[in-house]
């Protein structure tokens, strides 16, 4: 990747020679160093700051809140986390420029699911494939919606559904035109009422079945424009 292209801010894929190990970072400074022999400067390697935005089963498991719905991590991937997920960290490294493999988009969680409301049909190159430090780079979109300092997961997940289990944005769902809510469509077509979890929002029958078809023209077309 070419080191002129590379901005403070930009989100990147970075092959860490102190992790030994792919990671996702942002930028946070440019650094270059210039050596003066005999009234010439020589421009070193210039090296790239960031900060880690980790997968999920690469941090520590702990204890998130306190509250009815606190969840303890265990250090893995749990049935709520995305293959697009990320948790922002406060972990900073510093690596050679020619590390960085490439460019890739991080975006705030409610962007994620507005934006590509059926990950498998926006990137059906990757519905089928986990994701790992391997093939990293091979993923060109990705969210947070947690970040971690001191131990502490900021801030907690909590049930969205009627299920009582925390949204994973890979499922089929739906999106409450009431309140911030995010529902399974195979929970609500199993339900009698069809009511939103948190402000009983009663959802037509009519859109738990057409909603399908209708995301994945939207999703489909949100990933031709990117």
């Amino acid at each position: 990747m070419s080191a002129t292209s590379l901005k403070v801010n930009d989100f990147v894929v970075v092959h860490s020679q102190t992790l030994g190990r792919k990671v996702v970072g942002k930028i946070t400074e440019l650094v270059s160093e210039f050596v003066d022999i005999e009234f010439c400067c020589f421009k070193d390697p210039e090296n790239v700051k960031f900060k880690i935005y980790s997968l999920p089963e690469h941090l520590p498991g702990k204890h998130i809140l306190s509250s009815p719905h606190s969840i303890t991590l265990s250090g893995k991937r749990m049935y709520y986390h995305s293959k697009f997920e990320l948790v922002q960290t406060v972990d900073e490294l510093e690596e050679p420029r020619q590390n960085v493999t490439k460019e890739v988009k991080v975006l705030r969680f409610i962007d994620f699911v507005k934006s590509y409301k059926n990950p498998r049909e926006a990137f059906p190159d990757l519905a089928d494939v986990p994701i790992s430090d391997a093939n990293l780079d091979d993923f060109r979109v990705f969210f947070f919606r947690q970040r971690i300092n001191q131990g502490v997961y900021i801030p907690e997940l909590k049930p969205s559904c009627v299920c009582n289990q925390v949204f994973n944005p890979d499922e089929d769902f739906i999106e409450c035109p009431n309140c911030p809510g995010f529902m399974h469509l195979r929970c609500l077509r199993h339900e009698a009422d069809r009511k939103c979890r948190d402000c009983k929002y009663e959802f037509p029958a009519r859109d738990l079945y057409n909603i399908k078809k209708k995301e994945n023209i939207k999703s489909g077309e949100d990933a031709q424009a990117f």
